[in-house]
């Protein structure tokens, strides 16, 4: 046989969207607009920040994506940079003994009272995209009584939720087709691009509409890694032994930032984030007292 994921999903009818997000995090869309006589083309779509083509097929809606008219706003984008979230994470760190962490995450014995040689080193870890082996996408139908949605996903439960919110109905109208994930890393735990392809189908009600992310929409839009500085410090015995270990990490908090898009009303500060750290709290190797 042969693997089919979310991609390949064909229905009656079908047609092809191709997407295009603020080029700037945080900018919403003013309007966007298409030249008339544009081949196989049915429609453009606006969303908040986003517009999308859709045509008969994908290549037919890429093509006409560019030659789209579009006007961004950018009033609420952000202005932040690269170099500014690695300032702000040395500035936190330079504070030493006055650095204050928002969670201990794990200690062992008094990694400061230890003896011996000290070794210091400063790990940095940029922004990432997940970069899926299957593009982003997802197949949607929405029709007067529910939704149908054929897409590689991590949290169906969520898909229900959300899909559901999106095409005005409950989430028990909501029926999702799970082929062969392509990759999620994470990625596809966050729903949006289903959200969005349910919107753009939403448009087309009665009709099946797959929504693609190209590969350079992804890297520009994606759900990314956060970036990460750590300091970390390890006093050795004689023989090259560590005798203690001191890791001090600024990193955001996935988790928490990831359940406050989902549920906004979710407050803050609720859970020590496990999952930025797992390679300092569970180490391969026996350690002496530590604390990260």
């Amino acid at each position: 046989g042969t693997a089919k994921f979310g991609i390949d999903a064909r229905q009656p009818g079908q047609l092809y969207a191709a997407i295009r997000h603020s080029p700037r995090l945080g900018g919403l869309l003013r309007r966007a607009t298409l030249p008339d006589g544009l081949p196989g083309v049915r429609g453009l779509v606006e969303g908040a920040d986003y517009f999308a083509v859709v045509a008969t097929g994908y290549a037919k809606a890429a093509t006409a994506l560019e030659k789209a008219e579009v006007a961004w706003d950018d009033s609420k984008a952000l202005s932040v940079s690269t170099n500014d979230v690695f300032a702000a994470y040395r500035a936190a760190l330079d504070q030493g003994t006055a650095f204050k962490p928002r969670w201990v995450i794990d200690s062992a014995g008094d990694a400061a009272a230890a003896k011996g040689r000290k070794v210091e080193a400063t790990y940095e870890a940029p922004f990432l995209a997940h970069a899926t082996m299957e593009p982003i996408n997802a197949t949607a139908l929405v029709t007067d009584s529910g939704v149908k949605i054929w897409a590689g996903h991590q949290s169906g439960y969520l898909v229900k939720l959300l899909a559901g919110r999106a095409a005005g109905v409950a989430s028990d109208a909501v029926e999702i087709e799970t082929p062969y994930l392509g990759g999620g890393f994470g990625r596809r735990a966050d729903v949006g691009y289903i959200v969005k392809a349910v919107e753009i189908a939403r448009k087309f009600r009665g009709t099946p509409v797959q929504t693609i992310w190209s590969r350079a929409e992804d890297m520009r839009d994606d759900f990314y890694r956060p970036a990460a500085m750590a300091d970390a410090s390890a006093t050795l015995d004689g023989e090259g032994l560590p005798t203690g270990l001191t890791y001090r990490i600024a990193v955001p908090a996935v988790t928490e930032r990831f359940v406050s898009r989902i549920f906004p009303a979710a407050k803050g500060g609720l859970l020590a984030d496990r999952s930025t750290v797992d390679g300092a709290v569970f180490p391969f190797y026996g350690l002496p007292p530590s604390q990260h």
